[in-house]
């Protein structure tokens, strides 16, 4: 596990820059032909000189701003016995002799993120996603933008083919271009492979585990830094190499990976809904497969998080959810009339990802579905025409006992919850801490008040006689019959 390193005090960012000059140059190109331990020291130097803490270490390092613009570091790292986890607490120069460092370093880290020597990367993005993620870059951000963005998408390259046409990803070209000339292939519902174990384990970028999850969590802080300082054009270039390379993190063969991954994808899908609309269909067919029914429960937590994103992101120019079309695929149906070429020749088989959820053995699982459910039923843009589908599973969550350590039965959220009908933005705040069978509940008062709303003038005799059933039924006992 690493540890806090003494840092070396500087007055301002000049004296930093010249005190690390000796270190930078060895990691620039001038310094290709130095040893892969002589380079990693040298990038050992760097972090430990900005932030007292060496990001070169084998561990999955997540920065985080506090209250005082400090840096608290959560560091992971694998060991036999399971996972360990240390947090350490940085503080950064007084005066913003980092911040202001960065003109000088962006392009040798940037450079460093394809170093052949892992520990060197692991150094490079750490360093990276500390700067963006405690905002000491955001006047930086424009210029860091064309050096960063190239450099993940190599890290998490893959050979995922987005096909337009079909709304599907295959897992490389060729079976794109078998496909399109009209082979019969294993669909898998919507990802598109020659062989269904081509779907578990695509190959890697990079080779190390720690680089991937460090490569998705640089890509997260990269666009919520874009998003925080309203930049968002900055990113019009480089969308797709974003979403590709998110895309490829979130079906990664490691579920640390998988699960950073995913969050990338809820990261873009909340600052940019209008990117992510062209994107969400195919991406949610294909994590779902890998990551919905993954044996661990964070995975499918992460996985579920980033499809409920993708569905709901607001298409405006058509009044939909971005992804709302993928449901079909995650219940496992089709139309009627709908017969797939493949089905002529082989067993045709569906998942419904959503009976596989509702009986999860994980209550947070459950738990966080029934929030999904939620959202899509109460805020999603074209609610309406998916209110039959969703029922019967919020209809099943009302049976759902189980306990949630978020939403404990005794807490304050569940007796404000008694005999009150929120309206759909107030039920998605409160969601996270009231238990499944109670936010079901809440969900489907939230959904009868919206149905009065919209069809008053058809409930208004039934309304004011303070029943429900009939209208006959309504007017015998209006009537006194």
């Amino acid at each position: 596990m690493p540890h806090p390193h003494p840092r070396r005090e500087c007055a301002d960012s000049e004296a930093l820059v010249a005190a690390l000059r000796r270190d930078l140059v060895m990691l620039s190109a001038d310094g290709e032909g130095a040893a892969p331990a002589a380079r990693r020291g040298a990038m050992k130097s760097v972090t430990n000189a900005l932030f007292g803490y060496d990001f070169t270490a084998d561990a999955i390092v997540l920065p985080g701003v506090t209250a005082d613009g400090g840096v608290e570091v959560v560091a992971t790292a694998r060991t036999a016995g399971g996972d360990a986890a240390e947090r350490v607490r940085l503080t950064t120069h007084e005066g913003g002799v980092v911040a202001g460092a960065l003109p000088a370093l962006y392009k040798m880290l940037c450079r460093r993120v394809s170093d052949g020597a892992e520990g060197v990367r692991l150094g490079a993005v750490q360093t990276l996603t500390a700067y963006l993620a405690t905002r000491l870059a955001a006047r930086d951000v424009p210029m860091l933008v064309p050096y960063l963005v190239p450099a993940l998408a190599g890290r998490a390259a893959s050979a995922y083919v987005l096909d337009i046409e079909a709304k599907a990803m295959a897992v490389d070209a060729a079976t794109a271009e078998a496909h399109r000339r009209g082979r019969v292939l294993e669909a898998h519902q919507g990802s598109l492979a020659l062989r269904e174990d081509a779907l578990y384990k695509p190959p890697a970028a990079d080779a190390s585990e720690a680089v991937r999850v460090a490569t998705a969590r640089c890509a997260t802080a990269l666009i919520d830094a874009i998003a925080r300082a309203g930049s968002l054009a900055l990113l019009d270039a480089y969308w797709h190499d974003v979403m590709m390379a998110a895309h490829a993190l979130a079906v990664d063969s490691s579920p640390d990976v998988r699960e950073a991954g995913a969050a990338t994808l809820v990261a873009a899908a909340r600052a940019a809904p209008h990117v992510t609309a062209a994107y969400a269909v195919p991406f949610v067919k294909s994590i779902m497969v890998v990551g919905l029914q993954h044996r661990l429960a964070r995975v499918r937590l992460a996985t579920l998080a980033a499809v409920e994103e993708l569905v709901a992101a607001p298409e405006t120019a058509k009044w939909r959810g971005g992804g709302s079309e993928a449901i079909m695929a995650l219940l496992g149906t089709r139309d009627a009339n709908v017969i797939p070429v493949s089905a002529f020749y082989r067993a045709d088989t569906t998942v419904n990802y959503f009976a596989r959820l509702i009986v999860d053995p994980n209550p947070e699982v459950r738990h966080r579905f029934t929030r999904t459910l939620a959202r899509w039923a109460t805020v999603m843009l074209d609610r309406h025409e998916w209110w039959s589908r969703l029922l019967p599973y919020l209809l099943s969550c009302l049976c759902d006992t189980g306990e949630v350590a978020s939403a404990p039965r005794d807490g304050a959220a569940v007796r404000a919850a008694r005999g009150r009908v929120y309206a759909p933005e107030d039920l998605l705040d409160v969601a996270p801490g009231l238990p499944i069978d109670v936010l079901a509940l809440a969900t489907l008062d939230t959904l009868g008040a919206e149905h009065e709303r919209e069809h008053r003038d058809k409930l208004l005799d039934r309304i004011q006689s303070g029943v429900d059933g009939d209208p006959a039924g309504a007017l015998l006992i209006v009537s006194g019959c």
